[in-house]
């Protein structure tokens, strides 16, 4: 069996448990007092991560789509747009995007350092046209 046949195996074998264990997991989470456990487990290891990003500071502030293209005065689509090119990392909750502000000032820095550099190299460009295209003197 080559490489190939055994990494095919490998992942149809790793789908196939996947599959047998969410069917058991939805079949057990049909009882009540598994569903009451679950729920409990779930619960703590929440509140245990949320203390754990607020002792660290590693909390900010994050913001919907909208509220993101009302901060940097750009549109919606915009925002997407700079978000599916990756030019502006996103948390996607189910079909929803959070924004993190420092993330979006970064990004707003980054696109208004590299816009100044653009319009310093136009501004350049085009001084240099008009000197090649300046009329003789004396002719």
């Amino acid at each position: 069996m080559n490489r190939d046949n055994e990494t095919g195996a490998a992942s149809e074998l790793g789908n196939l448990l996947a599959g047998v264990l969410s069917r058991a997991i939805v079949e057990a989470l049909r009882s009540p007092s598994v569903r009451e456990e679950f729920s409990r487990v779930v619960r703590t290891e929440v509140d245990t991560v949320a203390k754990n990003l607020i002792s660290s500071g590693a909390r900010s502030r994050t913001m919907t789509v909208s509220e993101a293209s009302q901060f940097a005065g750009v549109t919606e689509g915009t925002i997407r747009d700079w978000i599916r090119k990756k030019k502006l990392g996103a948390l996607k909750a189910g079909n929803r995007f959070r924004i993190r502000q420092e993330d979006l000032e970064r990004s707003m820095t980054d696109r208004e350092t590299s816009q100044a550099i653009n319009v310093e190299r136009e501004a350049a460009r085009i001084v240099s046209f008009a000197r090649r295209k300046r009329p003789k003197e004396g002719l």
